[in-house]
């Protein structure tokens, strides 16, 4: 994303989006060919399924959704992420303690 703001002096916004996207292919797919032997195609089937289902969801709910509602679930969504991050971090300490023996 910094190069985007040094590409943004030279290119319009829709050319950057362009090269930044075709750039992101490029480089997926090269590295997916390149470790394609190590895929385990039932492993990546939960992703599949989420994205099938996730993303036309969040479309729908983007274009219903006004923009007010929309800025109160972020908010919420703000408010809620730092409880989570906590409780996770507290979990490991006490994973951490049992795994040595204490």
């Amino acid at each position: 994303m910094v190069a985007a703001g040094i590409w943004l002096f030279a290119l319009t916004p829709v050319q950057t989006t362009t090269l930044i996207v075709a750039y992101a292919l490029l480089v997926q797919g090269y590295s997916t060919w390149r470790l394609r032997r190590a895929i385990i195609p039932l492993r990546l089937l939960p992703f599949v399924i989420g994205s099938a289902v996730g993303i036309p969801a969040g479309i729908a709910i983007l274009e219903l959704a006004s923009a007010v509602h929309l800025d109160r679930c972020r908010n919420i969504a703000d408010r809620i992420q730092p409880l989570q991050s906590a409780a996770t971090k507290n979990a490991g300490l006490e994973k951490r303690g049992t795994d040595r023996g204490c």
